[in-house]
């Protein structure tokens, strides 16, 4: 790997330092606005108009991954700072890619309700109102792009936390006036819009007419194999609409799609340091020892965060269904307890893609999603044709599972953790913290929840339970995550 012209790791440490404890914030609060707008949207929408919407949601998807080329992670991974001829061609390229998309969508809709028997009337104008959400989204991934690769996540979180707040204030507005599932589409729409204009307000772009084919050339050498593993996974998360649509229905793409989406959330915190550490291992990679200090950093960090949140909902999975959701979510309550436990054991692709990308391996991450996507769509269809939704959730866990271990033993190599503790190290602290939180919320604080605020008590008793136990198994792992929440220096490099 070339070395960049004037590195200096600690000033990239200290700014993704900075970044991490401001997205963690951020984080919290775009939860928050999250977890209410979930809430209402739970309570005012039925679950046939989360599996109308997802339906339609996944077609709208299907068009705009044609539009999506990875010039922003492209832009990201760069050694040296893009230039004005490079940035000009990223933002021109994806205008003309996005508006191409956009006109297709348009044009092609009127025929799309054959896909499924219960695509409804309106999905065709309801998949044109996401089309314009993916144009503004497009156009918004330039400037955005350009603000992660200087590190500046104060801004950033700003957006972030604008988007949520629009999303869901949006959404439960438009639910409220009884539209549906037209109100998460309005929703999307209005926090496409707003989110560009802020961007750009914090990111100015200067494009001027020039269309550089060199430079378009070696955007897509590294944004082509990233936008495939996109589809990928983009591929493979469409076994909720068409395997569970096809055999179960939209009421039971609802539940599915609501017990994922809710089990993703322990990703939430492993996803957002992601977001921190692949332009920061980028500006480090031909200083090994910086490197190997930072991702082993955010490996035990992660791990620890995931685990943690993970114990939680998998040991309050009926409660926090029945008080915070209502109870016509009770039916997909073991689907959720079977992803949030399945996604915790099977988080480390999120923790190891963006590291691949810092290297420059993206074709290494396309292969494993892949093989990862092959997976997904034979377990799940086993799945359900030998016991139902719930075999559906179960095989859709395991393939995460088994391809969190073929992508470390393949991805190891690249990382310079020759001498570096095994994957078992890594995970034993919470993986046994989080064991122990699972048993005592199931034998002692479940039978005794009740309403919010005693589900309050025991989520934060959880909280407590495991934080004490990895402080027990696992030190090095509990003052990372310390360090990391004070945003402080130890024996460790922070990232």
């Amino acid at each position: 790997m070339s070395t960049p012209a004037s590195p200096n790791p600690s000033a990239y440490e200290k700014k993704a330092t900075v970044g991490a404890l401001v997205l963690l914030f951020q984080s919290g609060l775009a939860q928050l606005a999250t977890l209410l707008g979930n809430l209402a949207l739970a309570r005012l929408l039925r679950p046939v108009d989360f599996g109308i919407f997802v339906m339609v949601q996944f077609t709208a998807g299907l068009f705009s991954l044609l539009g999506d080329i990875g010039l922003g992670p492209a832009l990201i991974q760069k050694e040296s700072a893009p230039t004005a001829c490079q940035t000009s061609t990223a933002f021109f390229g994806q205008l003309g890619v996005a508006s191409l998309v956009v006109a297709l969508v348009w044009f092609s809709s009127p025929w799309l309700p054959s896909l499924w028997p219960e695509f409804p009337s309106q999905g065709p104008w309801i998949l044109r109102a996401l089309a314009l959400a993916y144009f503004f989204n497009s156009l918004r991934s330039i400037p955005i792009a350009l603000l992660e690769r200087e590190l500046r996540f104060v801004p950033i979180a700003l957006i972030d936390s604008v988007d949520s707040i629009v999303f869901n204030g949006s959404a439960v507005f438009f639910a409220w006036l009884g539209f549906g599932p037209w109100a998460l589409a309005a929703g999307t729409l209005i926090q496409s819009l707003s989110s560009l204009i802020l961007a750009l307000l914090f990111r100015p772009l200067k494009p001027f007419w020039k269309f550089d084919l060199d430079a378009w050339k070696s955007l897509l050498s590294f944004g082509v194999a990233h936008q495939l593993r996109v589809i990928v996974v983009f591929l493979t998360r469409s076994a909720v609409p068409l395997i569970g649509g096809t055999l179960f229905g939209a009421q039971a793409v609802g539940f599915i799609n609501w017990a994922l989406e809710n089990g993703l959330f322990v990703l939430t915190f492993v996803n957002l340091l992601g977001r921190i550490v692949f332009p920061l291992l980028s500006r480090l990679q031909a200083e090994t020892n910086h490197f190997r200090s930072a991702l082993e950093q955010f490996l035990r960090v992660a791990l620890s965060l995931g685990f943690g949140v993970g114990s939680v909902f998998v040991g309050l999975a009926e409660d926090i269904t029945r008080i915070v959701f209502s109870d016509q979510w009770l039916p997909a309550t073991s689907l959720f307890a079977v992803y949030a436990g399945g996604i915790t054991l099977g988080l480390l692709p999120n923790v190891l893609i963006p590291v691949l990308y810092a290297v420059g391996k993206p074709h290494l991450a396309l292969r494993f999603q892949v093989i990862n996507g092959v997976l997904v769509w034979l377990l799940t269809a086993v799945g359900s044709l030998t016991i139902g939704m719930f075999g559906f959730a179960l095989g859709h866990v395991v393939a995460m599972t088994a391809g969190s271990l073929l992508l470390w033993k393949a991805s190891r190599p690249f990382f310079h953790l020759n001498g570096a503790p095994s994957l078992l190290r890594f995970y034993a602290g919470p993986l046994g913290a989080g064991i122990f939180v699972c048993f005592m919320n199931q034998t002692l604080l479940a039978p005794w929840v009740k309403d919010p605020l005693t589900l309050g008590t025991a989520v934060i008793a959880s909280i407590c339970a495991y934080l004490g136990a990895l402080r027990i198994l696992d030190p090095s792992a509990f003052y990372a995550l310390v360090k990391q929440i004070r945003g402080s220096k130890g024996p460790n490099h922070s990232y």
